[in-house]
């Protein structure tokens, strides 16, 4: 009995001491493991370092792309740009063609024919011009143009132009809307025309209320011949407003020159 006592005693001892070293053993391995993954989230691991170089890699390639793709869209557009300038250059109307390409044109008509007293005061040199365009978003076939013209009796004539005579001094003229303002017959077939200016240079053979008249018939006709509209020197629609402004400047003009005649005859 005595003897099983100290059996017992024993062994309790062994439990005790085994349980000392165990708990005093732990927290040294816990310490371990917690600086062994706090070392593993500082330390980047390689696949962590070729994510990071692929990123930035990735960016820069993504930028020179769009880069790229902006400057062909850039070039695509000044492309564009410049096919509409070369377009428009070709198809440009002359504004005022009888002061610009044509402005010999009505010199010269005027010094040949100065017949009278009243044209010898260039100062008082008048010119009125109507138009004759094509509707919007259209434009007279070439051939069909000059037909129109003729059928108005206009003849082709000096400075490659139309002109209607009356006995043999020209009353009005037609160029093209197109610059220079010439037609070349020989190349006018398939050509397409924004429309043609109508112009009288006065004082000529006839009054400038008749010559004005005469002009205003002939562009009508002329519309109705080619679909077309009627429209002033500007570019404008004809009202009846604007009308009335250009037969009371015609009218004042008329009274002018009356009275530098007389002035002359004194």
């Amino acid at each position: 009995m005595e003897e099983l006592r100290w059996i017992l005693v024993g062994l309790g001892l062994l439990f005790l001491l085994g349980l000392w070293i165990w708990e005093t053993r732990r927290p040294r391995q816990a310490s371990a493991k917690s600086q062994t993954r706090a070392g593993e989230r500082f330390e980047p691991t390689i696949k962590s370092l070729e994510t990071g170089r692929t990123q930035p890699l990735a960016a820069a390639q993504d930028e020179d792309d769009e880069k790229a793709a902006l400057e062909r869209m850039r070039r695509k557009a000044e492309e564009a740009r410049e096919a509409e300038e070369l377009r428009a250059a070709e198809e440009a109307p002359v504004l005022e063609p009888v002061l610009s390409s044509l402005d010999e044109t009505a010199a010269d008509v005027v010094q040949a024919e100065r017949t009278t007293s009243i044209d010898a005061w260039p100062k008082e040199q008048r010119i009125v011009t109507l138009r004759v365009a094509a509707p919007p978003l259209e434009r007279f076939e070439g051939q069909a143009l000059v037909d129109a013209l003729q059928a108005e009796k206009l003849v082709h004539g000096r400075y490659e132009i139309f002109h209607r005579e009356v006995d043999g001094r020209t009353l009005f003229s037609a160029a093209s809307l197109v610059e220079p303002g010439t037609f070349d017959l020989g190349a006018v077939a398939g050509r397409r025309f924004p429309g043609v200016t109508l112009f009288a240079v006065l004082p000529g053979p006839l009054s400038p209320m008749q010559t004005f008249d005469t002009l205003l018939e002939a562009a009508r006709s002329l519309a109705d011949r080619l679909h077309g509209l009627v429209q002033d020197e500007r570019g404008a629609g004809l009202s009846a407003q604007r009308l009335m402004n250009i037969r009371e400047g015609l009218i004042d003009y008329q009274h002018r020159l009356e009275r530098l005649a007389a002035a002359g005859q004194r």
